[in-house]
């Protein structure tokens, strides 16, 4: 017996652009969506940008322009059709009405992907809800059958339920399970943030545009197996490594999910969670792609990310990521110029990793000095606060009490030093 693997749908992209957009956001969305469309195995036939004036209610783009992509589409042979921004419902049945094949949007695609992609419970949950709050809008009017009524009849009050009602209703009543289910595991996160809190080891995020590197880099740092592979939204799930660099510097390192401009809503809601290990960590790594044509496009989109999470204002180091490689050197110098803390160099070759590591170094000491200090015989109460909560360098006993070098992450219990305190180091 042979497996034959069905094949690939063939679709025709658009990208409708208004006069006074932005030509680098443009263009960053153009390329984002054919990479994002090879993720899930569709063949683009052609990408066209269509210059708009006003979205059509009803078609988005005219009837013009709808007669014109019907001849594209028997001419090619498309069975897909795709656009680069949201379709509403109605304009979605309008349009495959007009073209007698299917019409899907971006988030549309990106949720195939998150559904392809993702492993841990949590995300297949996160997924399941974003999948769902998308859906319900697009179930009236899907071939007819969803008009049909159940149940009614003459000694009935009322007609009774459509099938369109009973689907609709189905779907709220799994989207407030989905809802209660995450909201436990939210609760088991936020019991695991607060656990870390208290914990004396500082903890550092990884964030940027997806595929920049950002797995590629805990890998480096854990000599773990994560997943790094050459497509967007290649790890969901967030991934935290126990890490000791050459300077001798402890700390936890999470890859989060990547960012992508225009993420849907009902996925940027979905993965807040995910997202916010950012909100939680006490450094940033900002991991950018020099290769990217729209690295600085890219650089932005992390920005707006990071404001909308409340983190924009968190220590962070810029990684320029795949200098060995030929890059736009305008775009590189002026991404430089925007960050306080920046590192150029590659994963792959491991060029510009000792100077990371030495900001990584510096940045943690200012978050945690270390201090010198003696603490009396009488608060031992402290001393056993310390262990838990402080990372010890150095202690001694003697009878004057007990000598320690420590660094101090909880600014709680660095005030109760102070009266203890011998010198900073």
């Amino acid at each position: 017996m042979y497996e034959t693997k069905p094949e690939p749908q063939r679709a025709l992209l658009f990208t409708l652009v208004f006069p006074k957009d932005d030509q680098a956001l443009t263009a960053l969305a153009t390329q984002e969506l054919d990479s994002l469309v090879e993720s899930i195995d569709v063949v683009p036939v052609s990408h066209e940008t269509i210059t708009v004036r006003e979205i059509n209610p009803a078609t988005l783009i005219g009837k013009g322009k709808v007669a014109e992509i019907s001849e594209e589409i028997d001419a090619t042979g498309a069975d897909l059709v795709i656009f680069n921004q949201a379709v509403k419902p109605r304009v979605q049945r309008n349009l495959e009405a007009a073209w007698g094949i299917p019409v899907i949007d971006r988030e549309e695609v990106i949720l195939r992907i998150f559904a392809a992609r993702a492993r841990t419970k949590e995300a297949k949950l996160q997924v399941e809800l974003a999948r769902l709050s998308y859906l319900r809008p697009r179930l009236a009017g899907r071939e007819g059958q969803l008009s049909q009524q159940r149940g009614g009849g003459f000694s009935n009050r009322g007609q009774g339920e459509t099938q369109l009602e009973i689907d609709q209703r189905r779907i709220a009543e799994k989207i407030t399970k989905l809802q209660q289910r995450l909201q436990e595991v939210d609760k088991e996160r936020a019991q695991q943030t607060r656990s870390r809190a208290q914990s004396p080891i500082p903890r550092i995020a990884i964030i940027g545009y997806t595929n920049s590197g950002k797995s590629t880099l805990l890998n480096h740092f854990s000599q773990g197996a994560t997943l790094a592979e050459d497509k967007l939204f290649a790890t969901l799930d967030p991934t935290t490594r126990l890490v000791k660099i050459t300077g001798g510097e402890s700390f936890l390192l999470t890859d989060t999910v990547g960012f992508v401009s225009n993420l849907p809503t009902t996925l940027v809601d979905s993965f807040k969670s995910t997202l916010e290990e950012a909100l939680d960590a006490d450094l940033l790594i900002l991991v950018s792609d020099a290769l990217h044509p729209s690295m600085l496009a890219c650089y932005q989109t992390t920005l707006q990310v990071l404001e909308e999470l409340g983190a924009q204002d968190k220590p962070r180091i810029l990684f320029i990521n795949k200098m060995d490689k030929e890059h736009d050197e305008f775009s590189t110098i002026r991404l430089t110029s925007l960050e306080t803390h920046v590192v150029t160099g590659s994963l792959l070759t491991g060029d510009g990793i000792p100077q990371l590591e030495t900001e990584i170094s510096d940045l943690l000491h200012e978050l945690s000095p270390t201090w010198s200090c003696t603490i009396p015989e009488d608060r031992y109460d402290l001393v056993a606060r310390l262990r838990r909560e402080a990372q010890i360098l150095s202690i001694e006993y003697s009878g004057t009490g007990v000598r320690a070098t420590v660094r101090v992450r909880n600014p709680q219990l660095a005030q109760m030093l102070v009266p203890f305190l011998d010198h900073t180091v």
